[in-house]
């Protein structure tokens, strides 16, 4: 037992042999070491490469973003034009409309596709209100037949309540394409927007001669969406629709 023990100190407290290969100690070192000095050596122009690769991909996307917001600038200025003849079509069909006819108007389908266009360049909000004045108007323009004669019984209301509310979308997008806004909320389906859209397109409509009777078109159109509240004490505040 004692001689091994001996024999281990002896190992741990004797000093090891000389082991260097070569004479020059930084020939000794780079040999000792040469591992890690070559993953250092390769690991320097990968990271200098992937440097470069982020400056691309950041020179692309910032690239990207003025491709974009100069598509969305182009398609804004043409907004105006688009939004003024949608304007202009609701305004002829509404005058028709009033009177109970179906008239000889075309959809003016280069708006809609204006419309389309700056559709894919705006936020989430806004895209709501360029979708539903889109499918709106295609289902407006289904309902309203591009040709003279009379409405059938019933079709009245809806026609007005379609085109009150096409025009107050469209109406709501002018700040927008003007860019005195950033962004366009879809307005709430209530009596007060409706009964405001109809009333400016009644205003603007040089129906001055039969605007009594107007009224009572308009009252009689709103009543069948929004009923008047009632109550056992109180009449209603709008007489009730005609059939």
């Amino acid at each position: 037992m004692y001689y091994h023990q001996q024999n281990f100190y002896t190992f741990a407290w004797t000093q090891p042999e000389n082991v260097d290969k070569y004479s020059n100690f930084v020939i000794n070192l780079i040999f000792d070491w040469q591992t890690l000095l070559a993953a250092i050596i390769a690991g320097v122009p990968a990271a200098l490469g992937a440097r470069y690769l982020w400056k691309q991909i950041k020179l692309q996307k910032d690239e990207l973003d003025r491709t974009k917001r100069k598509e969305s600038i182009s398609a804004r200025l043409r907004l105006s034009t688009a939004l003024a003849s949608l304007t202009t079509y609701w305004k002829k069909c509404f005058s028709e409309i009033m009177d109970g006819n179906y008239s000889i108007n075309t959809l003016p389908s280069e708006a809609l596709a204006t419309l389309m266009d700056a559709a894919s360049t705006v936020d989430e909000d806004t895209f709501e209100v360029f979708r539903d004045i889109i499918t709106e108007a295609q289902v407006f323009s289904s309902r309203y037949k591009s040709e003279v004669g009379p409405l059938e019984a019933g079709r009245q209301n809806t026609l007005l309540l379609n085109i009150a509310s096409l025009h107050a979308a469209t109406d709501s997008l002018y700040a927008f394409a003007r860019f005195e806004a950033e962004t366009v909320k879809k307005f709430a389906e209530e009596r007060e927007i409706f009964e405001q859209s109809l009333s400016n397109m009644l205003a603007i409509s040089g129906r001055l001669q039969s605007r009594p009777h107007d009224l009572r078109i308009i009252v009689n159109a709103l009543n069948s969406k929004f009923r008047p509240d009632t109550s056992d004490t109180h009449p209603p505040v709008y007489p009730a629709p005609e059939e």
